[in-house]
């Protein structure tokens, strides 16, 4: 008699234990998706950015301020990954001010726009790590998983007006046609980084910062920049 019970018991035990594999196994659920991703990786990370000696970056950006000019930025920088999961980064950015249609139409009218000048940018700050991660593409298995890292960012740049392509001691731009200019000296910036490191130590960099000079530019009190270019991270371990 004792074997009758037992067995429906263990069949039921068996049964019970199966259903529980299965629904840890389940794709439909979170924890389902994360096993297999886990179970079928050989590193929670498809770039190791944080063992990287140093970074280096190509970038182009445009500020956007309250007036009617046009501008371009070119810009070089060298970034060296902390072991905290931050980033140091310093490096130089060439900004061209150029005339628009709109901004010459000012210039017939007795009235002046306050604009930044075309200068030379030394420049360098700290990178918070906000978000970090690997992640699958659309593209795959074309383009393998990218790694992600998402930055608070902080820093400073030093301006200093150059007409010419050279850097000069002293070169002061000639002002365009209804143009009040603008020398910022010491600029502090604030904002977000993203970096995209595509397979292996390429990668993509994108910036939005919010720049606030110290003093001196009552006629422009802020404006913001943006930019965008590449980067290539060597050194990993």
């Amino acid at each position: 008699m004792k074997l009758i019970h037992i067995v429906p018991l263990a069949a039921a035990a068996a049964t019970s234990l199966v259903g529980t594999k299965a629904r840890a196994a389940d794709p439909l659920t979170a924890q389902g998706i994360v096993d297999e991703v886990v179970s079928r990786s050989e590193s929670p990370h498809a770039y190791d950015w944080r063992s990287a000696t140093a970074e280096l970056e190509a970038a182009v950006g445009e500020v956007n301020a309250a007036n009617n000019f046009d501008n371009e930025v070119y810009e070089l920088a060298a970034g060296i990954p902390l072991g905290d999961g931050s980033l140091a980064r310093f490096g130089v950015r060439r900004a061209q001010v150029y005339a628009k249609p709109s901004s010459n139409m000012v210039g017939r009218t007795p009235f002046r726009q306050a604009s930044l000048v075309t200068r030379y940018e030394v420049f360098g700050g700290y990178g918070f790590g906000l978000l970090e991660g690997r992640a699958m593409t659309r593209l795959s298995p074309w383009l393998g998983d990218v790694e992600n890292a998402l930055f608070l960012w902080g820093g400073a740049h030093f301006s200093h007006p150059n007409q010419s392509l050279v850097p000069k001691r002293s070169d002061d731009p000639t002002p365009l046609p209804g143009q009040a200019p603008i020398h910022a000296k010491i600029v502090v910036e604030t904002g977000l980084r993203w970096h995209v490191y595509l397979p292996r130590s390429f990668g993509l960099a994108f910036e939005a910062l919010y720049q606030h000079p110290l003093g001196g530019t009552d006629d422009l009190k802020s404006w913001t920049y943006f930019s965008g270019g590449v980067l290539w991270s060597f050194g990993a371990r």
